[in-house]
């Protein structure tokens, strides 16, 4: 039965290739190694090494009884007690959707009680079993384990055997981390600017894509939200942290309209006429600009209109709104206040003094006005 079962080096070269091929045609990006256990290089009778440690202080080892490396798989044999076989911690936390996979397998005469299981420990957590294959018992032949989509810093294998038969055998082999490179953070922000100068209806609506969920966000404006808003026209830097622990950091400026403003130049009205005017300018704000009047009147001016007060209320096209106030009066023309018409025939011009029709003076009007 051992001979049936021997997976030779050469197929186990070909295994851990045909993964990632296989992950490729199904359309699924190909996995990179992270971690991987073949006890290849080891000699049989190992018990330890740098990248695992084994635990037998519940067995009850005789002669010929063991639990190490034997024939490039590990091996449990009549353990009397459960052993316990731990990688070391692996570190997936540049990785995403992590999977584990390993052959189990046994031989002899196992029981009911007899088991093979495996366990995984994701950032120093408890013991989870495989979701297939984790657990073995009786008689099962050849399996593969395998644990798929985790997600986090820190991850530990742990193998748990038990049997109490010298004709009683476990094995694994070919223990094999994968997982997909964590594409770096990108971070795409999107602006509502504020609407009215001076106010704090400004937003950022921001976008993560790529690294590992859940992220966490700190603004420079004290929130830590995704998506903040109630902001003013100022720049706003955020940084990003994925679940594996990759950054991110992003600018974004809120900027605001410059001041609505509203002035009117006015023309006087002449007594009981109807010919004064009101020239309204508008800057700043956001075009278009709308007017009101107080008489009821939408235009930007006003023409054509009596003495009185005049106000006006411009408002933009984000709702901002400024009024200007103007007073028409009525202005007096020029006042005859004395006149006088000489024709130059009264009497006494022609004697004293004595002079001739032609030195007489030419008649003038005088007009004196205030």
């Amino acid at each position: 039965m051992k001979g049936l079962l021997s997976i030779t080096p050469i197929f186990k070269l070909l295994m851990l290739i045909a993964i990632p091929v296989l992950l490729i045609q199904s359309g699924t990006l190909s996995a990179a190694t992270i971690w991987q256990e073949d006890f290849s290089s080891y000699s049989n009778g190992t018990t330890t090494s740098a990248k695992w440690t084994r635990d037998v202080t519940n067995c009850n080892l005789g002669q010929g009884d063991h639990f190490e490396v034997r024939n490039q798989r590990f091996q449990g044999r009549d353990l009397d007690g459960e052993a316990v076989w731990t990688s070391q911690v692996i570190d997936i936390s540049s990785h995403s959707d992590v999977s584990i996979s390993m052959t189990v397998n046994e031989g002899g005469w196992n029981e009911s009680n007899d088991y093979a299981r495996v366990y995984y420990k994701l950032d120093g957590g408890a013991e989870t079993q495989f979701a297939t294959n984790g657990n073995n018992s009786d008689d099962f032949g050849t399996v593969t384990a395998t644990q798929t989509l985790l997600n986090g810093t820190t991850l530990q294998i742990v193998v748990r055997m038990y049997n109490n038969h010298n004709g009683e055998k476990h094995r694994f082999d070919d223990v094999l981390v994968q997982g997909t490179a964590a594409p770096s953070l990108t971070l795409n922000t999107s602006v509502t600017n504020v609407s009215c100068n001076g106010g704090n209806d400004g937003a950022i609506n921001l976008t993560v894509t790529n690294g590992q969920t859940p992220y966490t966000y700190s603004w420079s404006s004290g929130q830590n939200t995704e998506d903040i808003s109630g902001l003013t026209a100022q720049n706003y830097t955020v940084t990003v942290t994925d679940a594996l622990g990759a950054t991110a950091n992003s600018t974004a400026t809120v900027s605001e309209p410059a001041a609505l403003s509203a002035s009117i130049s006015k023309t006087d009205a002449t007594p009981g006429n109807a010919d004064g005017a009101a020239n309204l300018t508008v800057s700043g704000g956001t075009t278009s600009y709308s007017y009101l009047w107080n008489t009821g009147a939408t235009s930007e001016d006003l023409n054509n209109i009596g003495a009185g007060t005049y106000t006006v209320t411009a408002t933009d096209a984000n709702s901002c709104a400024t009024s200007a106030t103007t007073t028409i009066n009525e202005v007096v023309g020029p006042a005859v206040l004395f006149q006088e018409d000489f024709d130059g025939s009264i009497t006494g011009w022609n004697t004293y003094p004595n002079l001739a029709p032609q030195q007489r003076k030419t008649p003038k009007f005088h007009t004196f006005s205030v």
